[in-house]
């Protein structure tokens, strides 16, 4: 299962190398809010994270995606390529 998230999200980091970055969904400043308080990475990676989760997910899509993380522990794949692309980029 975790083979097929991983190869899912190369495949979807990859693909975004070639298209126009989308453009940011409009979400309460609450949902920004209580990301950046949970956010236990540094000022760049947060930041970075809640940039790609407001171009990939609309605000009703957030909130799924969260509610199924908090009740079976599975990130939506779209997470794991967005963490994975931010901790690549925190990093230079």
């Amino acid at each position: 299962m975790l083979l097929r998230v991983l190869t899912v999200g190369l495949f979807a980091a990859l693909g975004a190398c070639s298209e126009p970055e989308k453009p940011v969904n409009p979400f309460p400043e609450q949902d920004r809010a209580s990301f950046m308080a949970v956010c236990s990475a540094d000022a760049a990676f947060c930041t970075c994270s809640w940039d790609k989760i407001t171009r990939e997910f609309t605000a009703e899509e957030w909130a799924s995606a969260k509610a199924t993380l908090d009740t079976t522990g599975h990130p939506d794949p779209r997470i794991v390529v967005i963490s994975s692309h931010c901790r690549e980029e925190s990093r230079h």
